[in-house]
This record gives structure tokens, C-alpha cells and sequence, in this order.
């Protein structure tokens, strides 16, 4: 008898174990893989590179056989929900930019679970982001022009919502009423772009999105879709077909489950995109029992790895901070106490000798749990004075987490001034400082670490430090475009 069988009831007491066993997870992920490949290889012209849009899209794109960094994304389908449509200056997504204009175009792979069958953040979140980028781009440089209204749009996207901005929205997805609201703030977005710290790309052709899911009409023709050459290419595929509720597989082996990459947390027991994609074979060819052992196993060979990598250091551009992660037990060598005058460690277990002053361990957990910790910390670095006015800064940690990246924007904001000065007296200048500034402070960063996105928690963490004013109150000075409230989201 097979494992899937047809589903009578909607139930979510007993849907949801369905949906949340690996074994359903993984084979539909590699069903809805193997459809992407397959549009990739034999529908479009010109091959373009494909991306994921992080953090579910990575689940459908094959890791690099070499070992090498796979290129990616962050779009929040959050930042395209009715009502809250955002251009967001914290995920601005400038790797992605530079990747179209090289190579001519890309591929972004998302997907979404039930209810939809395209998320947010491939039908609202990234046409907002390609329309403002052209505009952008045209105001500061005098290019590219805005793709005519007449202009051939090729299948399988034939159906776009389009107006005086360069927007455009699939359809079958966005009703014209909201297209239409969206354009109302695209001059706030703008402006915000333009006024902020983020370096505005010179684009040679306008960014044009197409729009492709598993519906029927979309990958039922066989001939190649060709991709005309006036504007740069943006092709945004949703993986998986829309169902309303698990569904055996044909051979009744599993049951699939839209948007199995998503909520991973849920279901993944510490499996990651790359791990699946490096041991995918023997995880889809194991029996149904067997799958947990071996993916407890994966991880744990996944962890003793890690610790013996090391990534580069990554120093902001015309600052003394340098970023970089190392093992938890890592103990600063004799050229790191050399070279820098602060030393922190954001997750460090290793006990020190050298005055507190020179090296400084936190031990922050990640998430919820450790912001608390991290407030502390930031105020024992930037309140107590420990952070010099002079010499190189290294922070660590065992990722570009939350803590490392609040640390950074915290120093940034206390010691350098909007023109990458450092200040003498860090006091009277964080008097000075708004919210704002600490915005551009994380721009700083994500234009020398691409996909830099720490929580908003992290960064109310530093506001609450870095625009302490006497009496206990923080700084606001956020921005106004237009109308539109510019903060870290």
C-alpha cells in the first residue's frame, strides 16, 4: 500500500505533522527543483544565472559544484503585502544589481506555501525594487530610458500591470486597484534612495521583470521563450505548483507540499540548503526511516566542518573596523593583538589574559534570547569609552550574525562622522546623531558586505544605545520622502 494516499480531510491537527515531515519536504522540494531546471535549460533564451531570494528560494537552486559562493537575494514578500508595499533601503540588494547589469539579466527562484501561487516578494516586492532602480538610475545619470509602453512583451509573461512610473506587476497576480496604490509612493521611494548613503548603479538598460509560475498556460508551449534586448531581463519563477492541501505524489511515495522551503525551522532539523544539495542523493534515496538518522548525522559532520573554516575579513571602506567570523573558541593571535587596538568577540568562549580593554568576549545567543545580552554589551563598548578614538577595530563572531553586524553599526555611528572622520569626542557627538544616521551607518556595511540584513530588534538595540540622551530618552530623527517614513525596515 503506498505511504501517500488521498487526504479527506482539512483538519490541521492533522495536516500539519503531513506537512512538516521532512521526507514530504525534501521530495517535493526536489519535484519543484527538478521543474526549474527544466524551464532554465529548455524554455529561456539567453541562459541566464540563477539566484535564490533567501531564504526559501536556496532550497531550489543547486549549490555550486566547486564549493564556490552561490549568488542570492533578499527580498521580503513583507515589504509587497497589500498596504505595505516598501522599497527597503535595509535589503537594497546591490550584489543583485551588479550581477543583471553583467550578465545581462538573471533568474530569482522563490516560492510560497499555500493560498498563492507566486509570494509576495516576486510579484510586488522586486518589480517595486526594479522600478526604483531604474528611475533612480535615470535621475542621477541620465539612464537607462524607460521601456516603451509598445514594446513586445515576450510569453510566457503576457499579461503585465503597467503605468506612468515603469512599474510593472503581473496580472493574474496584483488587481489594477492596487497596482495603481503602489505608484502613489514610488516618488517617496525614490526620493529616499536617492537621499540615503546606498551607491546608485549607472544601468545601461532598464530592469524588466517577467513573471512565471507552475499555472498550465505558463510552461504548456514547448518552443524557447525569447527575451527581447531593450531592457535587462529580471525572471522571477515561483517553484511550486499551487495546491490547497498535501497531495500524493503520482507514485504515492509522498505527499507534496507547496512551498516546502519555506518555514524551514520547522521542519529541517538543522539540514540547510547546501547540505541538502551536497548529499542529495543518498537523502532522496534512503528509505522513510531512515531519514532522520542520516540527517542528524549530515548536520553533525556539517558543524565539525565549519569549525575549521574561516571566512575573509571584510573591512569597511575608509573605516579602521574590519568584520570577520571565527570559531567560538577562537583566540586572537599575536598579529590580530598587533594590528588592532579593540578586539571583540561576539560569541566567544575562550578565556582571555589580555586587559579587558584590549580584548573584549560577549556571549550573546542568537535571536530573541540574546538581545538583552547584546544591548549590554553594545553599552559596554560604546558607553564605558572602551572604544578607542583611535586604532583598527576586528569584531568577530562564528557568522555575520545579529550581534557582530549591531556591533559594527554601533562603532560606525559613536566614532565616524557622516563623511568617515573619526570623531575625538564620541560623547558629544552621539548627541548629534539620529536615527538616520545610523540607517546610513548600515548602508556603509552592506555596500562592503552584500546581504547584511540584521533584525530590526538588533538595530532598535542600537538606537537604544548609540542615541542615549540625558534623562534617559533615545533620538529619533528619522526621515520624511515625500511623505513616505524611511526607517530601518
Amino acid at each position: 500500500m503506498p505511504y501517500a494516499v488521498p487526504l479527506t480531510t482539512d483538519d490541521r491537527k492533522v495536516l500539519r505533522p503531513i506537512e512538516r515531515n521532512p521526507w514530504n519536504r525534501l521530495h517535493s522540494i526536489d519535484e519543484d527543483a527538478r521543474w526549474v531546471q527544466q524551464v532554465v535549460t529548455e524554455v529561456l533564451r539567453p541562459r541566464l544565472p540563477v539566484v535564490a531570494n533567501l531564504r526559501c528560494g536556496a532550497w531550489y537552486v543547486p549549490s555550486p559544484p566547486d564549493g564556490a559562493r552561490r549568488p542570492f537575494c533578499y527580498f521580503k514578500s513583507t515589504d509587497g503585502h497589500a498596504g505595505e508595499w516598501s522599497f527597503s533601503l535595509k535589503r537594497p540588494n546591490l550584489e543583485m544589481l551588479h550581477l543583471i547589469q553583467a550578465q545581462g539579466g538573471a533568474v530569482i527562484v522563490d516560492s510560497t506555501r499555500r493560498g498563492k501561487s507566486m509570494p509576495d516578494a516576486l510579484s510586488k516586492t522586486i518589480p517595486i525594487w526594479c522600478a526604483v532602480m531604474n528611475e533612480a538610475s535615470t535621475r542621477r545619470h541620465g539612464q537607462p530610458s524607460k521601456l516603451a509602453d509598445e514594446a513586445p512583451l515576450p510569453w510566457p509573461c503576457r499579461s503585465f500591470n503597467r503605468g506612468s512610473t515603469g512599474l510593472l506587476t503581473p496580472a493574474h497576480q496584483v488587481p489594477p486597484s492596487e497596482h495603481a496604490q503602489m505608484e502613489e509612493r514610488f516618488e517617496g521611494w525614490i526620493a529616499s534612495l536617492l537621499a540615503s548613503d546606498l551607491p546608485i548603479l549607472k544601468l545601461d538598460r532598464p530592469l524588466v521583470p517577467y513573471f512565471l509560475t507552475r499555472r498550465e498556460e505558463d510552461h504548456s508551449r514547448s518552443d524557447r521563450a525569447e527575451l527581447p534586448s531593450t531592457g535587462l531581463p529580471v525572471i522571477l519563477i515561483s517553484a511550486s505548483r499551487r495546491v490547497e492541501a498535501p497531495t500524493p505524489s503520482d507514485d504515492g511515495s509522498y505527499y507534496y507540499t507547496q512551498g516546502s522551503g519555506d518555514d524551514e525551522e520547522a521542519w529541517s532539523r538543522g539540514l540547510t540548503p547546501d547540505l541538502f544539495w551536497q548529499e542529495r542523493e543518498m537523502l532522496l534515496r534512503c528509505r522513510r526511516e531512515e531519514l532522520a538518522g542520516m540527517i542528524a548525522e549530515i548536520v553533525r559532520g556539517r558543524t565539525e566542518r565549519c569549525s575549521k573554516q574561516r571566512a575573509s575579513d571584510v573591512q569597511i571602506k575608509g573605516t579602521k573596523i574590519t568584520l570577520g567570523i571565527r570559531d567560538e573558541r577562537h583566540a586572537f593571535n599575536a598579529e590580530e593583538r598587533g594590528r588592532y587596538a579593540l578586539l571583540i568577540h561576539c560569541n566567544g568562549s575562550f578565556e582571555e589574559e589580555e586587559p579587558p580593554s584590549v580584548v573584549v568576549n560577549f556571549k550573546i545567543p542568537p535571536g530573541k534570547a540574546g538581545l538583552s545580552a547584546l544591548r549590554s554589551g553594545l553599552s559596554q563598548v560604546v558607553d564605558t569609552g572602551r572604544a578607542p578614538t583611535n586604532g583598527d577595530i576586528l569584531i568577530i563572531d562564528t557568522t555575520f550574525s545579529d550581534a557582530l553586524l549591531a556591533f559594527a553599526v554601533a562603532l560606525l555611528a559613536s566614532l565616524y562622522t557622516s563623511g568617515r572622520q573619526r570623531v575625538a569626542d564620541v560623547a558629544a557627538h552621539c548627541l548629534t546623531l539620529s536615527k538616520d544616521d545610523v540607517r546610513r551607518r548600515l548602508q556603509w556595511v552592506q555596500h562592503d558586505l552584500p546581504g547584511a540584513n540584521p533584525s530590526r530588534a538588533a538595530m532598535q538595540r542600537v538606537d537604544e544605545v548609540v542615541l542615549r540622551r540625558p534623562g534617559g530618552s533615545v533620538g529619533t530623527g528619522s526621515v520624511q520622502a515625500d511623505g513616505v517614513q524611511v526607517d530601518h525596515t
